[in-house]
């Protein structure tokens, strides 16, 4: 695994792109998400930029994820095949700063095929939340980077490694 680069966000932020972080021949990009202040609860999502750098917002997504929490309850409903992003990564953040994370693991990003996500992300509110998913970016493209997508806002630093 080889370091390629880190980013932070200057405060909480609805939006966090990560561009031109693809390209560079790896078979597996791994993204490992810190959370620092979680601005107020709700989740968050990923899009991804094309190889020219344009965000795909269309339905071009597909993903099935279960949010687990330690109230005891589940949430199974976080599944789409015609999606405009995929989610969630990431749940109950509340603003209290009491952190989180996430590791998310993308394939193909590099060549024009389908891209595959993998992702699991961890956070706490009044309870614990764990998020589990895999995804598509259902269209076969290269793809340059990702934009992660918060309902609220959210202060962020993000660690980009390659895998052979």
């Amino acid at each position: 695994m080889n370091f390629l680069e880190h980013f932070a966000t200057d405060g909480r932020v609805s939006t966090f792109d990560l561009q031109n972080i693809f390209g560079k021949g790896y078979n597996e990009y791994r993204i490992y998400l810190k959370i620092i202040d979680g601005g107020g609860g709700g989740y968050m999502g990923l899009r991804v930029y094309d190889n020219s750098n344009t965000l795909v917002s269309g339905n071009e997504y597909q993903y099935a994820s279960k949010e687990f929490k330690s109230s005891g309850s589940y949430d199974s409903t976080w599944f789409s095949s015609n999606a405009d992003q995929i989610a969630p990564i990431v749940t109950g953040v509340n603003a209290s700063k009491q952190g989180g994370g996430a590791v998310i693991r993308i394939f193909n990003a590099d060549i024009a095929k389908f891209t595959f996500f993998t992702f699991e992300g961890v956070s706490q509110d009044s309870n614990f939340h764990a998020a589990v998913g895999k995804a598509c970016h259902k269209t076969a493209e290269i793809i340059s980077g990702i934009r992660l997508v918060n309902s609220g806002s959210k202060e962020l630093t993000a660690t980009i490694y390659g895998v052979e």
